[in-house]
């Protein structure tokens, strides 16, 4: 039996909830089966997000915060992290936004061979982000002293909308 508001699993006949408090009719309630928005895959009761794209798929129409775009100082760990987090998944530069072709090798080449050509960067200016989909981007500082933003690959799960936008958002 579940939680009519926790949709949290409840020993059969409690009368109330141990996780919210919530009172409950000792009888087993009947939960409606809940489907991704963005890949329609079946949402399991009391998840947040979707276990195959990581859409945010609140409770009750609750929208519930994406987890925090994890910093690295290289692009290959980056890569790495990219891959560890969508290891079946194709990516997209961000000059070909809807052309996924990039696989996991490819990324991985193409991370050292950007550590190298940026080794002789003397202010060391670039953070790595990746997001929990596997999206990876870079804040830097342009010819103005900017800091900037740019999204260099993303997944299919991590839809531009869903990204930060500006490096203020991120630091």
């Amino acid at each position: 039996m579940f939680c009519p508001e926790c949709g949290k699993e409840l020993r059969s006949g409690a009368r109330f909830c141990a996780w919210c408090g919530a009172v409950t009719t000792g009888e087993p309630a009947v939960l409606e089966t809940r489907f991704c928005p963005a890949c329609g895959a079946e949402i399991k009761d009391g998840y947040a997000f979707c276990e195959k794209c990581g859409e945010p798929v609140g409770r009750d129409g609750e929208v519930p915060k994406r987890a925090d775009l994890t910093r690295v100082p290289t692009m290959t760990i980056a890569a790495n992290l990219a891959v560890e987090r969508n290891p079946t998944g194709e990516w997209s530069y961000w000059d070909t936004p809807d052309v996924f072709t990039t696989g996991a090798k490819r990324l991985l080449r193409f991370s050292e061979k950007e550590d190298r050509r940026l080794a002789s960067d003397p202010e060391g200016a670039y953070v790595y982000l990746v997001s929990p989909g596997g999206a990876i981007g870079h804040i830097f500082t342009d010819d103005g002293g900017e800091r900037v933003l740019e999204w260099v690959y993303f997944t299919e799960t991590d839809r531009p909308d869903t990204l930060p936008m500006t490096a203020a958002e991120c630091e």
